[in-house]
């Protein structure tokens, strides 16, 4: 699309580069036939430009498509593999804690009792 406009802007300038030696006698219908031949050009060269850049959008489309698809997968079996991996070591650290709860829940028991029995002996 850069390309057709700076096309477009050189063509001008010759245009008006050629006008300019002509000056002497401007011929209206030499003019008018060149800006139709610009004009020409430009429409042909910016719709074959155009067609060229929905191709491009639709490659592109198909290639963003395909990442994602790919993307996809890759999380997909990551995820497996990170809960493959996480199973056993949330396992083994509830192995771990469970004993270790169930030593703190039997101290707090004796401490709650032994508090009480302090309490008892204050009262009396």
């Amino acid at each position: 699309m850069k390309f057709s406009i700076l096309v477009a802007v050189v063509l001008l300038a010759l245009a008006q580069g050629s006008l300019a030696q002509d000056a002497a006698l401007p011929d209206f219908q030499a003019i008018t036939q060149q800006l139709e031949e610009m004009r020409t050009r430009l429409t042909q060269q910016l719709s074959s430009s155009g067609g060229d850049m929905a191709s491009q959008a639709e490659q592109i489309q198909r290639q963003l498509a395909t990442l994602g698809t790919q993307l996809q997968e890759k999380i997909a079996t990551l995820t497996t593999q990170m809960q493959e991996h996480m199973t056993p070591m949330t396992e083994s650290v509830q192995a771990q804690v469970q004993p270790l709860l169930a030593e703190m829940q039997k101290q707090m028991a004796a401490m709650w009792t032994k508090i009480t029995e302090q309490r008892k002996a204050i009262e009396n």
